[in-house]
C-alpha cells in the first residue's frame, strides 16, 4: 500500500489539518492562516463518522482536536476526558516527550472500541521549526522522521 499526502498552500498547520479532515483545499474551506477558528462548521471525516455512528477518536494538540471536539468520542467514555487528554504543546523542547504521550493515547485508542482513529504526532513539525529541515538521520528533523516512521510501522502492523 502506498500513501501520499501533499501540503496545500498556504503550508501552515491549521489550513492543512482542516484540508485533511474535510477533504477540501484551503481556498474552499476558507481557513488560510494559523488563527484557531471556532469548531469547524463544515463536513469532516469525524463528523461523517459520527453521523454513521462510527466511534472515532482524535489525538493531538488542543489546536487540532478543538477543530472537531464535539465530533469525537472521549477516551474515558464519560465525556470528561477528550482524546486530547492533556495540554500537549506541539512546539518547544518537550515536543518529543509529548508525542510519546500521544503515541500511548494512540495505542489505547487502537486497542479500544474506536473504528476510526486519527492522530496528530507533531515532533517532526516541532523539530523543523526549532532546528530547520535536514533529512540527515543525525539531525533532529531526520531523527524525528525516523522515530515517527518506526512508531507508525508498529501501528500499521497492529491494524493488519
Amino acid at each position: 500500500m502506498s500513501w501520499a499526502v501533499q501540503a496545500e498552500v498556504p503550508s501552515l498547520s491549521l489550513p492543512n489539518w482542516v484540508a485533511i479532515m474535510s477533504g477540501v483545499t484551503p481556498e474552499v474551506h476558507g481557513l488560510l492562516g494559523n488563527r484557531a477558528p471556532p469548531e469547524a462548521l463544515f463536513s469532516s471525516l469525524t463528523g461523517v463518522a459520527r453521523e454513521l455512528e462510527i466511534e472515532n477518536v482524535l489525538i493531538g494538540t488542543s489546536w487540532f482536536v478543538d477543530l472537531f471536539r464535539s465530533q469525537v468520542t472521549p477516551l474515558s467514555g464519560d465525556g470528561s476526558c477528550s482524546a486530547s487528554w492533556e495540554e500537549f504543546e506541539a512546539l518547544g523542547p518537550d515536543a518529543a516527550n509529548n508525542d510519546l504521550k500521544r503515541e500511548q493515547a494512540l495505542m489505547m485508542a487502537i486497542n479500544g472500541t474506536a473504528r476510526l482513529v486519527v492522530a496528530q504526532l507533531s515532533a517532526i513539525n516541532s523539530a523543523g521549526h526549532l532546528h530547520g529541515v535536514s533529512y540527515s538521520e543525525s539531525a533532529p528533523y531526520g531523527r524525528a522522521i525516523e522515530h515517527k516512521a518506526r512508531a507508525l510501522r508498529g501501528v500499521m502492523a497492529l491494524s493488519d
